[in-house]
């Protein structure tokens, strides 16, 4: 006589972790829910710009949020057992060269510190909107 639990699992949604940590069929019967972290797909740990959470790849990158949800069905996860999650905050790069501040530009560590998180490469969603000064 007590209430169904349910249980649930944030994994990442990097395919090359996905690969190499899961085992999706056996989650995808135990689990009721996957939460599939679609975010911090790239950031200033990284040589080059790159979104934090691109909805769609690029033909030299497979990270993206469709190809993860695709991929964890690929593997055998029940498409109504998939959740995305999405980020509110940025992630930001100091660039080799001011001038080159396209996509895949070279990147040499994270930005500095926003005003209020006061942390190296990341940026709050009311630092990213300028509502700053709103929130306090």
């Amino acid at each position: 006589m007590r209430p169904r639990l349910l249980l649930s699992a944030a994994v990442s949604g990097d395919p090359r972790v996905i690969q190499k940590a899961y085992d999706v069929r056996l989650l995808g019967r135990l689990l009721d829910f996957i939460s599939v972290l679609s975010y911090d797909l790239h950031g200033s740990w990284e040589k080059f710009t790159g979104h934090n959470s691109p909805l769609f790849s690029v033909p030299k990158d497979p990270k993206s949020s469709a190809y993860a949800m695709n991929y964890w069905r690929k593997l055998g996860a029940a498409p109504e057992k998939l959740l995305m999650g999405l980020p509110t905050y940025g992630r930001t790069f100091r660039l080799l060269k001011a001038s080159k501040n396209e996509l895949w530009a070279e990147a040499v560590g994270p930005a500095s510190p926003g005003k209020y998180t006061k942390q190296a490469g990341f940026l709050a969603y009311y630092e990213v909107t300028g509502m700053g000064s709103s929130v306090y």
